[in-house]
């Protein structure tokens, strides 16, 4: 019979389960202020979780003076996360999602996916505020800007991206990605710059109501 393989975090800081050890990190990140060091004790286990990012050495860089909690002003939104204040006073943010996904890395469709959501960032928020915001085409219901909108790609995203990278001759794993720190974005700019075009070109954007879009995803 085969073995079945033992999780690191069962053997380096004795949970069972992802869930759990996702569970204590977010408890961590509740505890803090923004910009508030985190306790040596809570500093060393999550040492144990940040060790397995892929790009942990490169991140800690000249040394780690103490992480920090701060909130990550993401273009989709805001979020609360880990920071690395470097021993030169440098500091980085570093991803405990990431730390967790098999080899410490997102895998290549999720990479250039995030970085390909960055590039055209603009564009969504221009719809977001100059887009038609009369009826939701989710559920046919009246809609209000005062209201929490979200937008939706009519054709989707994942769609629309493949078919760029397949108009191209690209394969996810070949799109190049630079880290930015909070986001990532394309390390070829003018690939970036033929991205935003064809999705200006072919992207059919609409504003639908949060609560719908969400629940149409999650079906």
């Amino acid at each position: 019979m085969r073995r079945k393989a033992i999780k690191w975090w069962k053997e380096e800081l004795g949970i069972n389960t992802k869930g759990e050890v996702e569970d204590r990190v977010r408890a961590i990140v509740s505890k803090y202020l923004d910009d508030q060091p985190v306790n040596p004790e809570d500093q060393a286990w999550l040492i144990k979780v940040f060790e397995h990012h892929y790009q942990y050495t490169a991140k800690i860089g000249c040394g780690l003076e103490h992480l920090v909690v701060r909130t990550n002003p993401s273009w989709s939104g805001p979020t609360r996360g880990f920071w690395i204040q470097r021993k030169d006073g440098t500091s980085i943010d570093i991803s405990w999602v990431t730390a967790l996904k098999p080899g410490g890395r997102p895998d290549p469709i999720e990479d250039a996916s995030k970085a390909a959501r960055y590039e055209i960032f603009e564009q969504i928020h221009h719809h977001h505020r100059y887009g038609n915001c009369e009826v939701c085409p989710l559920c046919n219901e009246q809609m209000q800007r005062k209201f929490s909108l979200h937008v939706d790609h009519e054709i989707p995203f994942k769609q629309l991206f493949a078919d760029f990278l397949y108009d191209n001759g690209l394969q996810y794993e070949l799109v190049e990605i630079e880290d930015l720190g909070i986001e990532s974005q394309f390390a070829d700019r003018e690939l970036a710059d033929k991205w935003k075009q064809y999705h200006q070109v072919k992207a059919k954007l609409r504003l639908t109501h949060s609560h719908c879009n969400l629940a149409r995803k999650a079906a």
